[in-house]
């Protein structure tokens, strides 16, 4: 009697094992799927949008950190005119000398402050050429990036607490924070609208960037300063 095998169904693979029935002698490959062009834009679509969002939030970060940058440095000028001061530092235009330090501010050149020697001890800035012999001038500090100064305030006390702001308009620009030991004590003058004062409490410097971003620095005669 004959013994009959049962037949054997062969599945559908992507790959066919050699060493199985269905699959001796014959050889297929693998099927692998790809992109449709539809899909392909439409990746690359999300791609460039999310690209173009991260680009114009880092250029966005960058600029105010170029404003928060500037703000911290306006301070620490303000706080190595305190520290000159009181140590006793040389003149750098005048050998043998030792004056009082100040940073001056002006809004008729918005682009720049200097931190000068006060070697007639005026309590003011008196203009000259950075570093020449006899200048008041030692350092000038030019504001890049477009970045400048957008107003400057001399705080007054008595009682109440007001704010004289130099006016863009106005015919003179002069606003100067002076330390000279040995008190520690600032003295803050300038012509505000118009007007020679000196007395004010505290000095507020704002810059602004091209996009409109401010910080405001305020310092206060004591020396403490903060940024706002």
């Amino acid at each position: 009697m004959r013994t009959f095998l049962p037949i054997q169904k062969c599945e559908r693979r992507t790959m066919i094992n050699l060493d199985t029935p269905c699959g001796r002698g014959t050889r297929s490959y693998p099927v692998t799927a790809g992109f449709t062009l539809l899909e392909m834009l439409v990746t690359l679509s999300i791609f460039v949008i999310i690209t173009s969002t991260l680009l114009i939030s880092y250029s966005g970060f960058n600029k105010h950190l170029s404003v928060d940058t500037l703000a911290h440095e306006i301070g620490q000028w303000i706080r190595d005119a305190q520290v000159s001061a009181m140590s006793v530092k040389s003149a750098r235009t005048v050998a043998g000398m030792y004056p009082g330090y100040g940073v001056h501010f002006t809004l008729s050149d918005p682009g720049k402050f200097i931190f000068f020697a006060d070697l007639d001890s005026d309590d003011q800035y008196d203009p000259g050429v950075c570093g020449a012999a006899g200048s008041e001038c030692e350092r000038e500090i030019v504001l890049t990036q477009g970045n400048k100064i957008d107003a400057l305030c001399g705080v007054t006390t008595g009682g109440i607490f007001t704010a004289k702001c130099l006016s863009p308009n106005g015919a003179s620009s002069v606003f100067d924070i002076v330390f000279t030991r040995p008190d520690p004590d600032a003295v803050i003058s300038g012509d505000l609208n118009g007007g020679a004062s000196s007395g004010y409490s505290s000095a507020r410097i704002t810059i602004v960037s091209l996009q409109g971003y401010r910080r405001t620095v305020e310092a206060w005669i004591t020396g403490q300063i903060s940024i706002q």
